[in-house]
């Protein structure tokens, strides 16, 4: 039994202007110690599953309309409220893509430790709590931590922030940490450095690791997985190397084109026509096929159904042309990021 699995899963945003279908039957299984990369363009559903595993979306306006999902066997969407609050942050962690927002300016550092281990154990006293707060900070590669707990966010470089939510994360000891676009406001040396520190910490404690972002460079340097994103469905689901080397969604390809060739400096990436479709009013069929270079008639009228590519097993595409064998020909070549 996998760790995580999510099937046939829906949500909708209700709002004034009608309702956004912005997961669209999404189906995801993550086992134990995997790491995994969940990809794709901004607005196609990234965070807002990340959240759903959780419960976060705030209902309304969020309204789930189908699907389940189940961790460690356990029906996330039947928990009462008191089996949520115990498997947040204890069984699953999460680090948010802006610190500045999920930190309070007006409490220090260690004020903020302590809320979170307390939200875990009740008992801890304020020793322990100082203690434990200490050794996670160090645990994330922060100096200084006796020292930081009595510093404001503020105080912090952005970097800094960041490791912060990571170690409040981790404060439950979860089996499963899920990082949505850790790195966005962080500029490419730190950026380095927090993949590194997530990396790290996955292998040292035997995590499962589910990493959202926009960037392929930023998934290929940690996951052996990579999911692909469109419009709130999967298009694409394949270990990294298959991906980078032979992907077969053209939307993929597409992402693919679009990363600059540091070395050929003078070739332009290329962009992908169009922009994501309204979800109140999505195209019929597969939801890509109004940017799409290989469309069909049949794009336009049926649903794609996210399926093995011919005899492999593990990478799996949701595209027509894929079926029909229209789009194996050459592919982007591109090597797997270090």
């Amino acid at each position: 039994m996998s760790l995580l699995e999510i099937e046939d899963y829906r949500l909708a945003f209700d709002g004034f202007e009608g309702r956004a279908h912005v997961l669209d039957g999404i189906s995801l299984s993550v086992e134990a110690g995997e790491a995994v990369g969940v990809v794709g363009e901004t607005g196609c559903g990234k965070s807002v599953l990340a959240r759903s595993i959780l419960r976060l979306n705030p209902a309304p306006p969020a309204r789930v309309t189908g699907g389940a999902i189940r961790y460690d066997g356990a029906d996330v969407l039947a928990m009462d409220k008191a089996a949520l609050r115990r498997m947040r942050g204890s069984d699953i962690g999460m680090v948010f893509q802006d610190p500045v927002t999920y930190l309070n300016p007006v409490f220090t550092i260690g004020q903020q430790m302590a809320e979170v281990l307390r939200a875990h154990d009740r008992r801890l006293s304020r020793a322990a709590i100082r203690a434990r707060s200490v050794a996670l900070l160090e645990s994330v590669r922060l100096p200084e931590a006796g020292a930081l707990l009595g510093r404001y966010p503020h105080e912090l470089s952005g970097g800094m922030r960041q490791r912060v939510l990571i170690a409040e994360a981790l404060a439950g000891n979860p089996r499963l940490l899920i990082a949505d676009e850790p790195t966005t406001a962080l500029d490419v040396t730190i950026q380095r450095q927090v993949l590194a520190l997530i990396a790290d910490l996955v292998r040292r404690m035997g995590l499962t690791l589910i990493l959202i972002s926009h960037d392929l460079g930023v998934i290929g340097a940690i996951c052996r997985r990579i999911v692909v994103m469109y419009a709130g469905n999967i298009v694409e689901d394949a270990p990294a190397e298959a991906l980078f080397g032979r992907p077969l969604h053209p939307y993929t390809r597409g992402l693919l084109a679009a990363i600059p060739d540091l070395k050929r400096p003078d070739h332009l990436p290329a962009s992908i026509p169009g922009s994501i479709p309204n979800l109140r009013q999505p195209p019929p069929g597969c939801r890509f096929h109004p940017r799409c270079p290989l469309a069909m008639p049949v794009c336009a009228q049926v649903k794609p159904v996210l399926a093995p590519a011919g005899d492999e097993a593990s990478h799996r595409v949701a595209c027509h042309a894929v079926a029909t064998g229209t789009a194996l020909g050459a592919a982007v070549p591109r090597a797997v990021p270090a």
